[in-house]
């Protein structure tokens, strides 16, 4: 026994229906996903930059904290009479 015409028009109207929401989904998803992907895209060169600098910082770190550490090390401490703040001497 075969359905009724409206019974079947009704049947394949339902079925498009349901094609358009599940296509609409998919768009938006695919929208939302192209979205993402140039946001990641963006903060993927901001990465890249910022690693250049940090390169940049070590670099110079590496040359001048030695040179920094040996010539601390290797001057002279002040003594507390040679400073001029403790000076006894009366104006």
């Amino acid at each position: 026994m075969t359905p009724p015409p409206q019974f079947e028009s009704l049947s394949q109207h339902t079925s498009i229906q349901t094609s358009k929401a599940f296509q609409l989904v998919a768009q938006t998803s695919s929208n939302q996903m192209m979205q993402w992907t140039l946001k990641m895209h963006d903060i993927a060169i901001k990465t890249k930059q910022e690693t250049l600098s940090m390169h940049v910082i070590t670099v110079f770190t590496l040359i001048f904290l030695p040179g920094t550490f040996i010539a601390v090390s290797t001057s002279p401490s002040p003594s507390i009479n040679q400073s001029p703040l403790h000076n006894n001497q009366s104006i």
